[in-house]
């Protein structure tokens, strides 16, 4: 779809833009995948939140919103980011409830805030 750009700070819910953690850059190295990319994910805890990626469940004060996967869709092994904590002031959990192959927090973990580039929402006609 079509995004543009909001003049906000990211709050739960919003999609942000974010460059690629350094944490996942040896996999995307893997893959034969540039390193210097931005990401674009919906925000699914924020600082205060219960987050837990254990037991290959993604938890979010305690409901359960996803799965954690071992590998990717092409079968390489995904990097862990074993996760069981209350996200500091700051931090951001992102990442898709509908797959748990979507490259997110569950395999990067938290990011801080200064690190989205942008919160973006769909335009509409």
């Amino acid at each position: 779809g079509w995004y543009i750009r909001a003049d906000d700070s990211p709050r739960l819910g919003d999609l942000v833009a974010f460059p690629l953690p350094a944490a996942a850059h040896e996999y995307a190295r893997r893959r034969g995948e540039g390193t210097n990319v931005l990401l674009l994910k919906p925000v699914l805890a924020v600082g205060g939140d219960h987050v837990s990626t254990v037991k290959g469940e993604l938890r979010v004060n305690g409901a359960l919103v996803g799965s954690v996967a071992d590998s990717d869709s092409a079968g390489r092994t995904l990097p862990r980011s074993d996760l069981d904590r209350v996200l500091a002031d700051g931090e951001l959990f992102v990442g898709s409830t509908s797959t748990a192959h979507s490259f997110d927090s569950r395999y990067f973990g938290p990011l801080r805030g200064s690190q989205v580039v942008g919160v973006y929402r769909p335009m509409r006609r």
